[in-house]
């Protein structure tokens, strides 16, 4: 929000002390000033954070896969090799007791790779990438989740489809550790130049008379929640949390594209 200072009124100009009120207004007008400068730059600084930030996580999961997942997956084929080359009995067990452990490593690695930088959010776009993760999140918690979207046909600017893929994977991460949710909604509409995104949950929602705003998250150490509000605004994107107690909770992200 931008704050301006207002002309002097013409009483004041005419007042015996109207040079005192110039001169208030004008170091007020340059408090001012210095604060929207210092609030750009802070906000070029976590832009550059973030931005760093999925550098490393896109560098981290690169190398998962191509370096990790494949070494695990050769021990994969020796210990199969083995497990069916040797005649010892003792041997064959071991084997196959070492290449299910393996095999769940591997599983593992996989799966940080694609939360750390999903490969369908680079090649596909940002709702298949979301159909994908809503699969896989059902598969590791008892939460349902279903993803329904409209009016997107071409690809989105990749930090507005980044932003909205972390918005949409810390949302139903809060819901998977926090809500005792067993349904999930995720709504992801593109009406003319108005992107929207609905994450809701039929969970216990918030304690009463918790503010839902960024100072009240804060206050009640709803962290993912604040990291949504910081990812939003490197956008332009407006984020709101809405919750009832007993009746779940709702997070809505808009984008504008002007």
């Amino acid at each position: 929000m931008r704050l301006d200072v207002p002309s002097a009124p013409d009483a004041c100009r005419v007042c015996p002390n109207s040079q005192f009120v110039d001169n208030v207004l004008g170091e007020l007008e340059a408090v001012l000033a210095e604060a929207r400068e210092y609030q750009g730059r802070l906000q070029q600084l976590s832009s550059q954070v973030l931005t760093a930030h999925e550098v490393e996580r896109k560098r981290i999961a690169r190398e998962l896969h191509d370096d990790t997942a494949q070494a695990l997956t050769s021990i994969l084929v020796r210990l199969r090799l083995l497990e069916r080359s040797t005649e010892d009995e003792a041997v064959r067990r071991n084997a196959e007791e070492l290449r299910e452990l393996t095999a769940s490593a591997l599983a593992s690695v996989r799966r940080m790779a694609v939360d750390l930088r999903p490969a369908a959010l680079d090649d596909l776009g940002l709702v298949p990438a979301l159909h994908a993760y809503a699969e896989k999140y059902g598969q590791s918690w008892p939460v349902k989740v279903t993803v329904r979207a409209w009016g997107i046909r071409r690809r989105l600017p990749p930090n507005v489809e980044l932003v909205f893929y972390r918005v949409a994977q810390e949302a139903l991460t809060n819901v998977a550790k926090h809500s005792s949710a067993g349904t999930a909604e995720l709504a992801i509409a593109r009406r003319s130049n108005t992107l929207t995104m609905t994450i809701k949950d039929d969970g216990v929602g918030f304690a009463a008379g918790e503010q839902l705003d960024l100072a009240g998250l804060l206050a009640n150490r709803h962290y993912g929640l604040v990291g949504m509000f910081e990812r939003a605004g490197l956008i332009g994107a407006q984020v709101k949390v809405s919750s009832t107690l007993g009746s779940g909770t709702q997070v809505h992200i808009t984008w504008d594209s002007g």
